[in-house]
């Protein structure tokens, strides 16, 4: 799903605030933004524990996209099931 991202957001803002920046053109429900949010403080908390930082992940900025595309995904697997 194509995505826009209106404004920059540093990758050690929260990580719910690096979901909320995502603009998507399908409304997000609070709940699918949250699970976005845990799924993203996972992957960061991950690349801590091997010593990678926010300024290690070069694709930080889309790592937000890619929890979002993962909770709808599993949502749509579930849903179809």
């Amino acid at each position: 799903m194509p995505n826009t991202q209106d404004k920059y957001v540093s990758p050690y803002a929260p990580a719910a605030d690096q979901v909320a920046a995502v603009q998507r053109h399908v409304p997000l429900s609070v709940e699918q933004r949250a699970a976005a949010a845990a799924l993203l403080e996972e992957f960061i908390a991950a690349a801590a524990r091997q010593g990678i930082t926010a300024n290690d992940l070069a694709i930080s900025s889309s790592l937000p996209d890619v929890c979002i595309d993962a909770v709808l995904a599993a949502e749509f697997r579930t849903t179809r099931a």
